[in-house]
């Protein structure tokens, strides 16, 4: 039997992808590792791996070489092509609407930070709105099936520019409030700087947040 096996980082998909961390990740012997590597690799089910003929089950295994080995970054894109459905990724940040940030947030609040929940937020089929009535569960699945690399682009993006709004936003309301202790007494200026000291904190926390979501590593 002839099995064609992936070897790249480039053709390893979301839903791979998280295989892969799980399966990298188990407390288990490493020849049971690579068993279960080679099966999301191949698209075979486990049972069919291990009936393999050793011969043949070693000449599979330099294929995984790949995961040793830091992967290349990519760039977003604004278009995609996911099984033959094209999106838009709708992530800049002066562009996304009041509902996609609300969702976002929220999807970011939830304890797994389900990373396409998230990016079900900014990647729109063409044609259509955010949540304008398309089937939000093919673009789910479609999310599931695009390379893990693109995702962790995109992701990125807008995380960066996020991060980057909040600390323009936390020093515009610090020089505000500096402003506001001008005639105060010494009391309330140490009130007003306590106050400060806990905004820069809160949104400095809010934007190292977002910068180190470990689900797109």
């Amino acid at each position: 039997m002839e099995i064609t096996i992936k070897n790249n980082w480039d053709e390893i998909t979301w839903k791979e992808y998280e295989q892969i961390e799980q399966i990298l990740n188990a407390d288990i012997p490493s020849d049971y590792k690579a068993v279960h590597l080679i099966s999301v690799l191949t698209g075979l089910e486990v049972d069919k791996i291990e009936v393999l003929p050793v011969s043949q089950f070693q000449k599979l295994l330099p294929a995984l070489e790949f995961l040793e080995i830091e992967p290349e970054t990519h760039t977003h894109q604004f278009e995609y092509i996911v099984n033959g459905r094209e999106y838009d990724f709708k992530g800049k940040l002066d562009e996304i609407t009041t509902a996609q940030y609300i969702d976002y947030r929220a999807y970011m609040n939830e304890e797994d930070k389900d990373i396409i929940k998230l990016m079900s937020v900014f990647l729109i089929p063409k044609g259509h709105d955010y949540n304008d009535g398309y089937d939000i569960e093919q673009v789910k699945s479609d999310i599931g099936d695009m390379c893990w690399l693109d995702i962790r682009a995109a992701s990125f993006f807008f995380r960066i520019q996020l991060a980057a709004y909040i600390l323009i936003l936390k020093s515009s309301l610090v020089k505000a409030m500096k402003k506001t202790m001008k005639g105060k007494t010494f009391k309330e200026k140490k009130e007003i700087k306590k106050q400060i000291q806990e905004l820069e904190e809160s949104f400095n926390n809010s934007a190292s947040s977002l910068l180190s979501v470990a689900s797109v590593n």
